[in-house]
């Protein structure tokens, strides 16, 4: 679940878009373009990442679906924003000062901005990740997802039927990072491992999966989710332990510093944009912390 911006980001492009209206000064042309990019934008973020959505309360998101997390997803996304980078820059920043659309200009064009730049760093080859895998993140959807009618149980079950496909895509990523040399510490890995160990010896109407269950009591609804989780979800996270065991754990990275991935160094400078939307050199952040 890793789109290119935070989510604070999201949800201020968001609320941004839905803000503008009168009042504004400028040329209506200008400003109608930026709406239309932004309201765009969020648009296609919904749809591609469906999970971030959920967790943010946008509304309007499939709620059937996990992140589309492959590499030609991810192209595909990357694409996107490069079309509306272009469409942006052609308006004119004068043209929207002064009025609501300069908020809307203003974060949206610092999330392209942000996000093109870390593009560097090639995150969608290392998504591993102790703190943010999906290990994490599926329980809390389960705690997220929207239920109570026939077709959110719906719904519900046919995104927890997508949690494999997820899970062996992010296998492929992984394989394809170990190949270009994009690989997580080892000491992470080996968190990851222990987490999913410790996951795999619960049975599966106790799993941290399943307590989607728990929160809509119609019959036979606990039966089709632990069936699920059962059947499909931990085979997929135990093909997913195997590989960390066998092929990615051996050959992680023994240093920790971003500086050992391929052009680590600009990738750190990146990260801080991407966290922060100022563009330091990372000495002068180490030297302002001192």
């Amino acid at each position: 679940m890793r789109p290119a911006m935070p989510i604070v980001a999201v949800a201020l492009i968001w609320s941004a878009a839905a803000s503008t209206g009168c009042g504004s000064r400028g040329p209506a042309a200008h400003r109608s373009q930026v709406n239309r990019l932004a309201d765009e934008y969020v648009a296609q973020f919904s749809q591609t990442h469906p999970v971030y959505a959920l967790f943010i309360g946008m509304p309007d998101a499939p709620n059937d679906r996990m992140e589309q997390n492959s590499l030609a997803a991810k192209a595909a996304w990357e694409a996107r924003e490069d079309r509306w980078m272009v469409a942006l820059d052609r308006v004119p920043a004068e043209a929207v000062r002064g009025s609501p659309e300069e908020i809307t200009y203003g974060i949206l064009h610092e999330i392209l901005a942000a996000s093109i730049q870390s593009r560097i760093c090639r995150r969608e080859l290392w998504p591993l990740s102790q703190q943010a895998g999906f290990q994490i993140f599926i329980p809390v959807m389960g705690q997220l997802q929207p239920l109570g009618t026939a077709k959110l149980r719906a719904e519900a079950l046919a995104r927890w039927r997508a949690i494999p496909g997820y899970v062996d895509t992010e296998v492929q990523n992984l394989r394809e990072g170990l190949r270009l040399g994009y690989t997580q510490p080892r000491g992470n890995v080996e968190a990851v491992i222990h987490q999913l160990t410790d996951l795999l010896e619960l049975p599966a109407e106790r799993s941290p999966f399943a307590t989607l269950a728990d929160r809509d009591s119609t019959p036979g609804f606990r039966d089709s989710v632990v069936a699920v989780v059962r059947d499909a979800v931990l085979p997929a996270v135990d093909r997913y332990r195997t590989f960390l065991v066998s092929e990615y754990a051996p050959r992680a990275r023994v240093e920790t510093a971003l500086t050992a991935l391929p052009r680590g160094a600009e990738c750190y400078r990146a990260l801080v944009r991407d966290n922060t939307t100022l563009d330091l050199d990372p000495d002068s952040v180490f030297q302002l912390g001192q």
